[in-house]
């Protein structure tokens, strides 16, 4: 009977197995973006010079169920909220107005994520061109 009372009170010091238990569940990098005019330099979001309107400016993908707005803004910057790796995103800026990001992904191990997989960015290509990296910032130059 102490064996069976023992074994009980240590399996719940331990109340689970799964290491994936506590992960947030991201299986790609965080990034964020800033829509900048190519010329200039003048954000085209934020300021006087801003060409969008905030409240229309949003990442989205064509992947079926997956059509939201996956962005929202921190500091005024892009920020994606999607947990796993997308290969192409749209950057809806108005009714009118869209444009294509590729994004490629360095892969690594990780057991929690889908396929085993985790996905660092190692570049985004904006309109086909690639985007400049500063202060951990990707500058899309419009």
């Amino acid at each position: 009977m102490l064996k069976i009372t023992c074994l009980f009170i240590l399996l719940s010091a331990f109340p689970t197995c799964n290491k994936c238990f506590d992960s947030d569940e991201r299986c790609t990098d965080n990034f964020e973006l800033e829509l900048i005019d190519k010329n200039s330099g003048n954000n085209l979001i934020f300021g006087p010079t801003a060409l969008y309107h905030p409240d229309s400016v949003y990442l989205t993908t064509n992947i079926p169920g997956y059509r939201a707005n996956y962005s929202f803004f921190v500091n005024e910057k892009i920020q994606s909220t999607l947990l796993f790796p997308v290969d192409t995103f749209f950057l809806r800026l108005s009714a009118q107005d869209s444009d294509t990001l590729v994004m490629r992904y360095d892969y690594v191990k990780n057991d929690c994520c889908k396929n085993d997989q985790y996905g660092r960015i190692a570049d985004i290509i904006f309109n086909g061109i690639k985007a400049e990296m500063i202060n951990e910032v990707y500058l899309l130059r419009k």
